[in-house]
């Protein structure tokens, strides 16, 4: 199979760029190198596509299938630049347009940050109530997902990744 991960050179794209090559599977990573690097690619056999995630209709190879982790990846970002929330959200869409028009599912990385504020153990029927951009971010592009679901079929997975050290 093929699969795009955007961020992948970051240090969770790059774990799953590595995971889906020793599985046989042919890999596109899309990464603007902001935070990621290509010393965290080296010796795999990818192809390496230099820009934003909402850049993914440069890719002309058929897909099987997309993970989205090419997103701002702290509260702090954000806070200092708040044109990314705009940014990602522009991104996520140009995303989930490509993906429809090409039958394409997504896993997106969302955030445990969505559980904030709420008493532990956390559970996916908790109430959510953002209180930053970056989580805001998060939650905004699941809920985009879930009416590009209702409304055109595409299938959308959010992960909502918790401590990944």
């Amino acid at each position: 199979m093929r699969f795009v991960v955007t961020g992948g050179a970051g240090f969770i794209g790059s774990s799953l760029v590595e995971r889906l090559i020793k599985e046989g599977n042919e890999v596109i990573v899309i990464d603007n190198l902001h935070t990621g690097s290509l010393y965290n690619l080296k010796n795999l056999n990818i192809k390496f596509v230099k820009g934003d995630a909402g850049e993914i209709d440069k890719i002309i190879d058929p897909i099987d299938g997309i993970f989205h982790l090419g997103i701002p990846s702290s509260s702090p970002m954000y806070k200092k630049k708040r044109e990314l929330i705009y940014k990602a959200i522009e991104d996520w869409i140009k995303i989930l347009e490509y993906a429809t028009k090409n039958k394409i599912k997504i896993v997106l990385a969302s955030t445990s940050s969505i559980y904030n504020g709420n008493p532990v153990p956390w559970r996916e029927d908790m109430q959510i109530i953002p209180t930053d951009f970056y989580t805001e971010v998060r939650y905004a592009m699941e809920r985009i997902a879930k009416v590009y679901n209702d409304l055109y079929g595409t299938k959308v997975v959010a992960l909502r990744l918790f401590s990944v050290y």
